[in-house]
């Protein structure tokens, strides 16, 4: 990253991604609708002393503002696997909901406009299920100039996942790197990582 860049991790999870952020003097939001991890997720900021580098918001970043449920298939700290609106996992299939906790929704463009927000320069995405949907609500966001780059899991099994790379490829972002995201050496899940042509 450049220096004092902005970088929003959606899907932030317990904040591995924002930590590190964070710790090199980045400004960091970090999105996680997730009540138990967003727990640990202040925890984790609170213990690094990085409550002015991270900013943690309780909500989920969508194709329209709303509230919906997160569809939740396991409630422990730091776990994975909870999907917003649908019980869809990343590589299409459905999963059993044990928790619907209410959540609200944004659309990346309307939450920076409506908080008057810089344009994140890099982004990382990271949802389980709904990557589609955030890109839907982030149109006016990627055209913007200021964004260099983003790094979305995805599974390649996904029915979406040409218009995903479609819509990074009409948007003038060429693929740099694709790396293994999974602890299973047979799973299609990679991190695909976008830069600005």
């Amino acid at each position: 990253f450049a220096n004092n860049s902005t970088f929003w991790d959606i899907g932030a999870n317990v904040g591995v991604y924002a930590l590190h952020a964070g710790k090199k003097n980045h400004k960091v939001f970090a999105f996680e609708p997730s009540a138990p991890n967003y727990f640990v997720l202040n925890k984790n900021i609170e213990l690094n002393s990085l409550d002015k580098q991270i900013s943690a918001l309780n909500i989920a970043l969508t194709s329209k503002n709303e509230i919906a449920y997160l569809k939740m298939g396991d409630t422990t700290l730091g776990a994975a696997l909870n999907s917003f609106k649908s019980a869809v996992r990343e590589d299409g299939d459905s999963f059993k909901v044990q928790y619907n906790q209410a959540a609200l929704g944004f659309t990346m463009d309307e939450f920076i406009s409506y908080y008057q927000l810089d344009t994140p320069n890099y982004i990382k995405i990271d949802v389980d299920g709904n990557e589609g949907d955030i890109l839907n609500g982030m149109v006016n966001t990627i055209i913007n100039p200021d964004l260099k780059s983003v790094l979305i899991e995805l599974a390649s099994a996904r029915p979406d996942y040409d218009d995903i790379l479609g819509f990074f490829k009409e948007n003038n972002f060429t693929s740099v790197e694709v790396i293994d995201a999974a602890l299973s050496p047979s799973s299609d899940i990679r991190n695909h990582i976008f830069s600005r042509i």
